[in-house]
């Protein structure tokens, strides 16, 4: 039994990119079927050890590739492994606007606001996730803006955390 190679996308034969995971879940159940440990009960140490590692190795693709958000940020990461580090630095006007709602949220009291407060987050991050999920955006790649949009996603969903956690 051979070791998967390469990456995610190769692990699970997807082609490299953000649009196609219409077989994903398909390619997943029939490699994942291939590799299960239990299949592999009767084989020597070495096989059990490698069957356990490319089982690891095929998991970790299928929730990397499966979440549009954790699969931007490693394709981004596969294209320019710098281009996360290079853009985190958010823009002052959205720390600032950040900012301010995170202390919003923190004063608010109602039910009715901080449900709103979780409504607007969401809307924010899903612009961000139609964004890196465009494909059109990775043919060529803004790769400046679409860090942005990866970190400024992690921001809002960390105020949103906060929302749920008083709500």
């Amino acid at each position: 039994m051979e070791s998967p190679e390469g990456d995610c996308f190769s692990r699970l034969g997807q082609p490299r990119g953000i649009a196609d995971t219409s077989d994903l879940e398909t390619r997943f159940l029939r490699l994942s079927r291939l590799l299960h440990p239990d299949f592999h009960g009767a084989a020597d140490d070495a096989t059990r050890q490698l069957v356990v590692a490319n089982s690891a190795l095929l998991n970790e693709a299928y929730v990397v590739l499966t979440s549009l958000s954790q699969r931007a940020e490693y394709l981004l990461g596969l294209i320019d492994a710098e281009a996360l580090e290079r853009n985190k630095t958010l823009a002052p006007a959205f720390l600032m606007e950040s900012m301010e709602l995170s202390e919003a949220v923190e004063e608010a009291t109602d039910k009715s606001a901080l449900a709103g407060f979780a409504k607007d987050l969401q809307a924010r991050i899903d612009a961000r996730l139609a964004l890196v999920g465009d494909p059109s955006a990775w043919d060529p790649p803004d790769l400046d803006a679409l860090a942005t949009a990866l970190h400024e996603m992690k921001v809002f969903r960390r105020i949103l955390r906060d929302v749920r956690a008083v709500a």
